[in-house]
């Protein structure tokens, strides 16, 4: 019985870790926004390094999502297809990176005032994520932050079943 229930709980703290991980990139990532006082933000999909981590990439879109709809009571958050969709459209995505010299025009044509943009790359313990925020007026990045999180035995899965 006791076996069982390590069993349990080990999946649930490692999966508080990564949470948490994230959580305080989330915050960071939210408090820099706010201290240049921008309340309007679109979430774009975050890129794998590597290119072969589509599954993986899909949850870290997701779960940084949330956090950041979650953290954000000043924000208001566009959807990740929405921005997808809307900088395909204005052409801005040039080879998974943000052109800067359109940027601005997207930012005209949405009202939205940055784009959180990300990439990671698995290692192996820890999965390192950075994410860049980049200002819709002038087409720079106003902000940064990256961090390790911790690979629990759910991400290994996804990790495993590109």
């Amino acid at each position: 019985m006791a076996w069982l229930a390590f069993g349990v709980f080990m999946p649930l703290h490692a999966q508080e870790r990564f949470d948490d991980a994230l959580a305080k990139l989330v915050d960071e990532i939210t408090s820099k926004i706010a201290q240049k006082h921008l309340q309007n933000a679109a979430l774009s999909f975050f890129i794998d390094d590597v290119g072969s981590h589509e599954r993986l990439a899909r949850y870290l879109d997701e779960e940084f999502s949330v956090h950041f709809i979650n953290n954000s009571s000043r924000i208001t958050v566009t959807d990740r297809f929405n921005t997808d969709r809307m900088l395909r459209t204005a052409k801005v995505m040039v080879e998974g990176t943000i052109d800067q010299r359109t940027v601005r025009e997207f930012g005209r044509q949405s009202g939205v005032q940055a784009i959180v943009t990300g990439r990671f790359t698995v290692l192996e313990d820890t999965i390192r994520l950075r994410v860049k925020v980049i200002d819709t007026a002038s087409g720079n990045q106003i902000a940064a932050a990256a961090r390790h999180l911790p690979i629990d035995a759910m991400v290994r899965q996804l990790i495993a079943d590109r």
